[in-house]
């Protein structure tokens, strides 16, 4: 009967034997505490989100390079914020107190943002309708060329 289908079904989920790739990721407690994130720039006009490990000046300005190529200023266009190494934060609580459309990560893992999904890297992927690209960081992006094509293609998609 529908019922005990219902049951069986249930039953094969919880254990994991019908979709065995669906609950494959660990789930994190985010604290809303939000002493490890630093606000560098709080523009949000393009309605862009960039997450960024603490970068220093040289970090920076490659940044501010890359964004130009898509006719973006680093300091008008962006809400860029550096988070320190392996800290973890409550990016929902972020994107509601602002509007984003697309959100950037350098070097951060999406389970830091409390993001349960796995993204590839140089690939824009909308979720809830936000765009969201997991990138390397601005260190190793600007070290190889390879990467610098894949940013660059990823942008495209995701900009232009």
């Amino acid at each position: 009967t529908f019922i005990q289908n219902y049951i069986l079904l249930t039953f094969n989920f919880m254990d994991n034997t019908l979709l065995p790739d669906f609950l494959n990721f660990d789930i994190y407690k985010i604290s809303n505490n939000n002493d490890n994130i630093g606000i560098i720039y709080n523009n949000d006009v393009r309605q862009t989100l960039i997450l960024i490990n603490k970068p220093d000046e040289t970090h920076l300005d490659f940044l501010s390079k890359i964004l130009g190529a898509i006719q973006y200023d680093i300091t008008k266009d962006v809400l860029l914020i550096a988070i320190e190494q392996k800290t973890q934060i409550n990016l929902t609580s972020i994107l509601k107190n602002v509007d984003i459309a697309k959100v950037i990560l350098f070097d951060i893992a999406p389970n830091d943002v409390g993001l349960n999904c796995r993204l590839p890297n140089y690939f824009p992927l909308e979720i809830n309708e936000r765009s969201f690209l997991l990138a390397d960081s601005l260190s190793q992006i600007s070290k190889n060329k390879v990467k610098k094509k894949d940013l660059w293609i990823a942008l495209q998609k995701m900009f232009l």
